[in-house]
């Protein structure tokens, strides 16, 4: 990344000042994969050690959870290059097949994550269920899947 200059640095150049939007911009794109990957890292490492760490971090427990969640799902060899870590975020949940057909379809078609969101929940029935213990909101067997294979992997890092 590129250090930005002090407040009232002399010498800034419009040049200068552009680069470092650009690696701004780019440090804050990659952030969720970033964090995600390191919190995946730790607990692959370290187990309970690593989660009992999470409060120290500084960000709110559920979406350090959303990250490690979603670089789980996707390690980088499989990550859709032209695609945010939200797009991937969509599709986490569903079965491999899925993932790969909505990711190819948002990338060949320059799905905003906005539309792909509105694609994936078209015709689906609105909430159904609530569970008592976790308070998720959703349909029954969506919660099931969830439990399965999804949270429920990285419940240790406090999910």
């Amino acid at each position: 990344m590129v250090s930005p200059p002090v407040p009232g640095e002399a010498g800034l150049t419009w040049e200068r000042w552009v680069e470092i939007g650009q690696s701004l911009g780019s440090t804050v794109k990659n952030l969720p994969w970033a964090v995600g990957d390191w919190l995946v890292l730790g607990e692959d490492a370290f187990g309970e050690r690593a989660a009992q760490h999470l409060q120290d971090v500084g960000m709110a427990i559920e979406r350090l959870s959303n990250y490690a969640w979603v670089s789980r799902a996707f390690p980088p060899t499989t990550r859709v290059e032209g695609l945010t870590w939200t797009h991937h975020r969509y599709v986490a949940k569903l079965n491999e097949d899925e993932r790969s057909f909505w990711l190819r379809r948002s990338l060949e078609e320059n799905l905003s994550t906005g539309e792909l969101w509105r694609l994936l929940h078209a015709n689906k029935p609105t909430i159904t269920w609530r569970c008592p213990e976790c308070r998720f909101v959703g349909e029954r067997n969506e919660f099931r899947e969830e439990m399965k294979g999804g949270r429920n992997e990285i419940a240790s890092l406090g999910a």
